[in-house]
């Protein structure tokens, strides 16, 4: 779906202000934060009638994303995007939010909070029996509207990678794959391979490698936010090439994009499968988390070592 005007709705302390600045910078979309319409820098407010209004002009726009809770004004938001986001979080998630934000500088806010605000702990509070009601209600009102709901934000991350982050390795983006591939090949290959044959995997020769692949019938895909983070690809079910830059591992990125390559290879019934280095505990320790075990196979490498073939089974 090509959505366009999005709202981005959720109890206070949910990260609603957050989500929306992630995706406004994987979509571009023009965003504006409710808060700070509302709210003026000495902690006065506008009218309602003048909230109203200039609520109005944002949504007269072709694009846009708009977060906020406002409940008064739900169903006009709703009505007029075509995607809404509901942060649907557990009370103590969201009162951990507005807790960590007390004394921090947040975009979405003209003013520092600097204490936790009673009015708003009690919103929190009474959210789940006033508010979500209410949402409810309208989301079935308008059934035509995308509603996606995310009940924790490890799942709302997850979404925003697949649906936004990762994209398919061509021609115009291969140099940049491959950049990936040969920083984090040579990384990860250096305890065990000389240096003159490290340093054959540039660039040039790894762009030559996926080139060759996907003309095989390999597809790459890579994950970028502000810049080409990590690349991984997929022949038939197997799983290989999954290489973040060394800078950003440990991060998430690569669990994303394995977690992204598994869903496409489970749609086809075919169970994937990798290939490990046997001294790669590290690696092993991830595979078997998302439900990877060994086969019993391996392949010598080496005189001295040998790479261990994992099937999926599932979590």
């Amino acid at each position: 779906m090509d959505r366009k005007k999005i709202i981005i709705i959720g109890c206070p302390g949910s990260g609603k202000s957050t989500f929306a600045r992630r995706l406004h910078d994987v979509t571009g979309l023009p965003i504006y934060h409710l808060d700070n319409l509302f709210w003026k820098a000495d902690r006065t407010h506008i009218s309602r009638d003048e909230f109203d209004a200039r609520l109005n002009e944002y949504m007269q726009g072709d694009r846009w994303i708009i977060d906020g809770n406002y409940s008064r004004t739900y169903e006009m938001r709703i009505a007029a995007c075509d995607t809404v986001i509901f942060l649907d979080y557990g009370e103590e998630v969201c009162m951990q939010g507005i807790t960590n934000r007390v004394g921090k500088v947040r975009e979405d806010m003209p003013w520092i909070e600097d204490e936790l605000d009673p009015e708003l702990v009690e919103m929190v509070q009474q959210y789940e029996t006033q508010n979500k009601p209410v949402l409810q209600d309208l989301f079935r009102k308008y059934p035509e509207k995308e509603v996606i709901t995310f009940y924790n934000r490890d799942d709302a991350m997850k979404w925003l990678i697949s649906e936004y982050m990762i994209v398919p390795v061509d021609e115009d983006n291969i140099i940049e794959a491959a950049c990936i591939h040969s920083i984090s090949w040579q990384e990860s290959h250096r305890a065990f391979c000389d240096e003159a044959f490290i340093l054959k995997h540039d660039t040039d020769h790894q762009t030559e490698y996926i080139r060759n692949k996907i003309a095989n019938g390999s597809k790459f895909y890579m994950l970028c936010d502000k810049q080409s983070m990590a690349v991984v690809s997929i022949t038939d079910g197997l799983i290989e090439d999954l290489y973040v830059l060394p800078e950003l591992q440990r991060q998430g990125y690569g669990t994303a994009l394995l977690d992204y390559v598994i869903t496409l290879i489970c749609r086809e019934g075919i169970t994937p499968t990798l290939w490990i280095l046997e001294n790669n505990r590290e690696a092993e320790r991830l595979y078997r988390r998302k439900g990877f075990v060994p086969s019993g196979k391996q392949n010598a490498i080496t005189g001295k070592l040998s790479e261990i073939e994992f099937l999926y089974k599932g979590i």
